[in-house]
């Protein structure tokens, strides 16, 4: 099971190895660009762990963003797959990507920004080994 469900009639799951899913996308017309797109990588800063601390009944909770060791060398292999120079992101889209996890959902309201933290662990690794510009 690789964690995915179907959407499909029948309940029919597939699971591939993401080397084989990335051969199949590239051998697509369009293919090759949609998996070297800034979208693409942009979705992936997206995709950390949300947490929520309460501090005080009275006081409204921080949220704390962590990507788990696995996302944050995903990062790193799409950036060098797709040979991004991710010095040409503006630190605001780097940022605005990043705080779409805050929300609860896709759809939900992003948290204030003085109450959204990312993990210390996180930020130095985006930050220090792939160079994202992060303020």
């Amino acid at each position: 099971n690789c964690g995915f469900k179907s959407q499909r009639p029948y309940c029919l799951d597939v699971c591939l190895p993401r080397s084989q899913i990335e051969s199949i996308v590239e051998a697509r017309p369009g293919g090759h660009a949609l998996l070297c797109s800034d979208a693409r990588f942009l979705h992936l800063l997206g995709r950390g762990s949300r947490y929520e601390i309460h501090s005080d009944v009275n006081e409204a909770p921080f949220f704390v963003v962590k990507y788990a060791e696995e996302e944050m060398k995903e990062i790193k292999r799409v950036i060098k797959y797709a040979q991004l120079d991710v010095k040409k992101f503006a630190s605001q889209v780097v940022s605005d990507a990043m705080m779409r996890v805050f929300a609860r959902d896709d759809r939900g309201p992003v948290p204030p920004r003085d109450r959204c933290y990312l993990s210390y662990t996180s930020l130095k690794y985006l930050r220090d080994e792939i160079g994202l510009p992060i303020n």
